[in-house]
């Protein structure tokens, strides 16, 4: 298949031939992904779940996502957030805070941990059919997802190899924000997370979910 990013296209390392494949792959993604998370957390993802079909009706009226994305390096840790904004075919209103997340690294210090955290999303609310745009806060993590999405770049690691592979399937698209109420308001609850130590950010280990998310398409 053929990832899109903007107007530029290439081949991805991982190849899915149908879309009832397809499916099966966001379904065993979404496990992979749910699976890692504690139980009080994964009740969470339920949650958000129930709240966007609820608003929505069903899932299959939303027709985009676009997330915000953060990845703040900070001494020897990488502080992320993401805000999700869902838009649906006509008369469905945008939701415009479907979701948000705040996750930590402090291990590998990654710059696409947030992604990778804000990836992982998609599938566990069930939304790889929808058109994906990613509007990054942190212009060298833009810069490092966007060519490695591109094939200008090769994954120095697992983590940027499960990028890659959670792009594959999707219609994705990269977006600097610079500037803006979702900038302003994200930069407003990056300080807040940084200054105050909330309770909101989960520390997670990214590079032992990047290769469970991998699992057997792992090509390092």
């Amino acid at each position: 298949m053929l990832f899109k990013s903007g107007k530029l296209c290439y081949d991805t390392l991982f190849i899915f031939p149908n879309e009832f494949i397809m499916s099966d792959l966001s379904k065993e993604i979404s496990c992979r992904w749910l699976d890692t998370l504690s139980g009080s957390n994964q009740e969470k993802v339920r949650q958000k779940k129930k709240r966007i079909e609820t608003h929505f009706q069903k899932m299959e009226n939303i027709t985009s996502a676009a997330f915000t994305i953060a990845s703040e390096e900070s001494r020897e840790t990488t502080l992320g957030a993401y805000f999700l904004r869902l838009n649906g075919i006509v008369p469905f209103k945008p939701f415009p805070m479907a979701s948000e997340g705040y996750c930590l690294d402090s291990i590998h210090a990654h710059i696409l941990s947030p992604v990778l955290y804000a990836l992982a999303t998609v599938y566990s609310l069930d939304l790889s059919h929808v058109s994906i745009s990613l509007h990054f806060t942190s212009v060298r993590a833009m810069e490092r997802c966007q060519l490695l999405l591109e094939g200008k770049a090769s994954p120095k690691d697992s983590i940027e190899e499960a990028v890659c592979f959670l792009c594959s399937p999707l219609k994705v698209t990269i977006v600097p924000c610079l500037k803006g109420p979702f900038f302003e308001r994200m930069q407003s609850k990056i300080y807040l997370l940084k200054r105050h130590n909330v309770n909101e950010q989960v520390a997670l280990e990214f590079d032992i979910i990047a290769k469970r998310l991998l699992g057997e398409f792992a090509t390092l």
